[in-house]
C-alpha cells in the first residue's frame, strides 16, 4: 500500500530442508510492522513525557545527563526555571488553574528552545533545558528570550513568568548535576529578591479577579482565605477573612464559631460589610436606605452580629453622619 507514510518491515528467511537434509531454498516473508513500531515509539514517548504538558520528564533527564557528559558534547549548559505564582494558582483559583499555568510556560519555553535544546519538566513547577556545545552567552540569550516571551502570554488574571538561572558544564569532572545546583542557587537568590514585589502583584491580580468573577459565597470566603494565608505580610488576618460569615449566635460558616469565640477582626468586617452590601445595589435583594439598613443592623444584634460591635458602629455612623 503506497500511502505516502513511512513504514517499516521484518523479514524472516527459513531455509527448505531436501530429502538429503541439505538447503534446497529459502523462503521469505516480509512483514509490515508499522503499527507495531509505532505503537512501541507512542510508549516510548509516554514513558518520557509529562502528558500534560508534553515536555520530557525527570526520567528521560537522567538518561540524557549520562549520554551528554562526554567530550563530543561539552560544554553542556543547563537552564533551570520555576514557574512564578504556581502555588498560589493553585491553592486560590484550583489545580486546573495550575495545571493551565504549567501548560502555557511550557509552551513558552517551546516557542523559544530550537530542537537540539532539551526541555524538561523535572518537577511540579520546576523546568529544566539541556544545552549541548553551548556556552554562557547562549544560555544568557536564551534566558532573555524565555522573559520577553512570557509577555505573550497571559494566564486569565496573572502575567505568566518564569524564574531562571543558568550553569555551566565545561569539563568531564564537573558532572551536569553540579550544573544543575549552580543554576538552582541562582533561581533562589533571584526569587528571594523578587519575592515581595512579585507576590503583591500576584495577589492584586487575583484579589480583583475574585472580586469580578465570584459572588459572595462560602467558596468564595475560603478563597478570599487562601489569597490573604498566602502573603506573609497578611498572615495575621487570614483567619478573620476567613470566618466574616461565622454567626454570633452560632451556625455560621465555615466553622460554625460563635460569640467571642469568633475573631474579633471577623466580627468587625461582618458588621461593615453587611451593612455595604444592604445599602449598594447588589444581587441578593433590594437595596435599602441607609436608615432601613441600621435598623436591620440592630434586628440581627445579638443573633447575626456581635451586639456591642453593632451599637459602636451605629454610634460612629450618627456621629460621623455617614448615614444621613
Amino acid at each position: 500500500m503506497d500511502d505516502g507514510k513511512e513504514r517499516y518491515t521484518e523479514t524472516v528467511k527459513v531455509p527448505v530442508i531436501d530429502k538429503n537434509n541439505d538447503i534446497a531454498g529459502v523462503v521469505g516473508l516480509i512483514l509490515d510492522i508499522t503499527e507495531k513500531k509505532e505503537a512501541e515509539e507512542k510508549l516510548r514517548y509516554l514513558s518520557f513525557t509529562y502528558t500534560l504538558t508534553g515536555l520530557y520528564n525527570r526520567t528521560y533527564f537522567d538518561e540524557k545527563v549520562k549520554e551528554l557528559l562526554c567530550e563530543e558534547y561539552l560544554p553542556v549548559g543547563v537552564i533551570i526555571g520555576d514557574a512564578n505564582g504556581f502555588k498560589l494558582v493553585n491553592d486560590t483559583l484550583g489545580h486546573n488553574e495550575g495545571d493551565e499555568l504549567l501548560k502555557l510556560i511550557s509552551q513558552v519555553l517551546r516557542d523559544v528552545c530550537n530542537e537540539g535544546q532539551l526541555i524538561f519538566r523535572t518537577g511540579g513547577d520546576e523546568y529544566v533545558i539541556l544545552i549541548a556545545n553551548s556556552s554562557e552567552d547562549e544560555c544568557e540569550s536564551i534566558i532573555k528570550n524565555i522573559i520577553k516571551q512570557c509577555k505573550v502570554y497571559k494566564h486569565g488574571l496573572i502575567n505568566v513568568s518564569i524564574s531562571l538561572g543558568a550553569a555551566i558544564t565545561n569539563n568531564l569532572d564537573n558532572s551536569i548535576y553540579n550544573a544543575l545546583k549552580e543554576a538552582e542557587d541562582k533561581v533562589y537568590r533571584q526569587k528571594l529578591l523578587q519575592k515581595s514585589s512579585f507576590n503583591s502583584s500576584i495577589m492584586y491580580s487575583l484579589q480583583i479577579g475574585l472580586q469580578t468573577k465570584s459572588l459572595e459565597t462560602e467558596e468564595h470566603t475560603e478563597k478570599g482565605y487562601r489569597i490573604v494565608k498566602a502573603s506573609d505580610q497578611l498572615d495575621n488576618v487570614a483567619r478573620g477573612v476567613l470566618t466574616h460569615h461565622e454567626r454570633w449566635a452560632g451556625k455560621g460558616y465555615p466553622l460554625k464559631l460563635k460569640g467571642e469565640g469568633i475573631p474579633l477582626i471577623a466580627r468587625i468586617v461582618s458588621v461593615a460589610d453587611s451593612y455595604d452590601t444592604m445599602i449598594n445595589n447588589n444581587l441578593y435583594k433590594r437595596t435599602l436606605s441607609k436608615e432601613d439598613a441600621i435598623k436591620e443592623l440592630q434586628r440581627c444584634a445579638g443573633k447575626q452580629f456581635d451586639p456591642d460591635i453593632v451599637r459602636v458602629f451605629i454610634e460612629y455612623l450618627e456621629e460621623s453622619k455617614l448615614y444621613i
